[in-house]
């Protein structure tokens, strides 16, 4: 009895301690299960290039606003069609924003013929050409059409079609003749076939629609391929000169006139990367205008398929001010929600939602018009 009433407070002096610990460690993994996961942005030149992240494939194109990656190293790579892809190492870390923008290149040579009277381009839109302008690295061939200068872009895929066509050939031949060798033994078209003339005609349909395919693709590069003139930096300088002209006449408050430049460049240029800014800027001319029920939809756009890093917190917040003034609070809440702060307008915000809530904040947006994002 003794032996055993002494054994009591020892156990209670080792078991106190152990708890201690046990408890400190729990609430060391809930802090660190509980901090913010990393935000990552992605962007690029031109914009809607697809995008993978340690190797897989995410649903979208750039750009592009991940979250819950865990924090660490990841591998990021963008990838866009007649573009040299972009190869990227970031490094997360829970609760920050990065962000990674890609500036795609496409080779481009500059050909210079001064000697030349007329140089005519001999795809997509035939046009004559500049003694000097830009080319994408590629095959070309030149060719005499009276006193002028033809050249004709060479499909990339050309050598492969050429082999296609000279397979199929190959292959309908073939079938052709085996059907005539079962037509002659047997004397009727419709027999079972033999398992040679089987694999001859499924030989020649694969060939056939492979053929049929590549031309297709053959027609839409011919239609897209593009020269630029020697002296722009850059694939997207027609796209400049619209932006500034849509810019001057919205600076001289030309209203109609900016949307109609900035409507153009949204139908025309949908790969430019300013493109989420002309969007933007298209939906605060129609809150001006009082056309709301058209900027909805836009802002929408931008938050959820383009949501580039500088215009993404101001389109939440704008969205967020038309349904709250429209007594939609609960979308506006939503909306709020999914901003990130990455906005130097939005320093504090984070932290006034924490101490008085999401509606406190919209209402204050709605008193200081100086808070809110133009």
């Amino acid at each position: 009895m003794v032996l055993l009433f002494s054994m009591q407070p020892r156990f209670k002096i080792l078991y106190y301690p152990v708890l201690l610990l046990l408890l400190l460690s729990a609430a060391v993994c809930y802090a660190e299960n509980t901090e913010p996961d990393p935000v990552l942005f992605i962007n690029s030149n031109p914009i809607n290039a697809r995008v993978f992240v340690d190797g897989e494939p995410i649903p979208q194109e750039t750009p592009a606003l991940l979250r819950g990656l865990k924090p660490g190293k990841h591998t990021v790579r963008v990838h866009k069609d007649g573009f040299s892809p972009a190869d990227e190492t970031v490094i997360l870390t829970a609760g920050e924003i990065s962000v990674y923008s890609a500036e795609l290149s496409r080779g481009m040579i500059i050909a210079d013929f001064p000697d030349e009277e007329e140089i005519v381009l001999a795809a997509g839109n035939p046009r004559s050409l500049p003694p000097s302008f830009r080319m994408p690295e590629g095959e070309y061939s030149f060719s005499r059409k009276g006193g002028s200068l033809e050249l004709r872009p060479i499909y990339p895929k050309e050598s492969l079609l050429t082999v296609n066509s000279t397979l199929f050939a190959a292959a309908f031949a073939v079938n052709t003749f085996l059907t005539a060798i079962e037509l002659k033994e047997e004397g009727e078209l419709f027999l079972p076939q033999s398992p040679q003339l089987v694999v001859s005609e499924a030989a020649t349909a694969v060939l056939g629609m492979t053929g049929i395919a590549l031309l297709i693709d053959k027609n839409s590069w011919t239609k897209s391929f593009k020269l630029y003139d020697a002296g722009t930096s850059g694939l997207d300088s027609d796209a400049e000169e619209l932006y500034a002209a849509a810019q001057n006449l919205l600076s001289r408050g030309i209203i109609d006139g900016a949307l109609s430049g900035f409507s153009s460049l949204i139908s025309g240029y949908p790969d430019f990367s300013r493109f989420p800014e002309i969007l933007y800027k298209t939906a605060r001319l129609h809150i001006i205008t009082g056309d709301t029920k058209l900027a909805e939809p836009e802002l929408n756009i931008i938050i959820n398929k383009f949501p580039d890093p500088e215009i993404y917190d101001k389109a939440c917040q704008t969205l967020a001010l038309l349904y709250y003034n429209s007594g939609n609070i609960s979308a506006s809440t939503g909306i709020v929600s999914r901003m990130v702060f990455l906005d130097p307008l939005f320093s504090r915000t984070r932290a006034e939602i924490d101490s008085k809530g999401v509606e406190a904040v919209l209402e204050n947006w709605v008193q200081n018009p100086e808070r809110q994002a133009f």
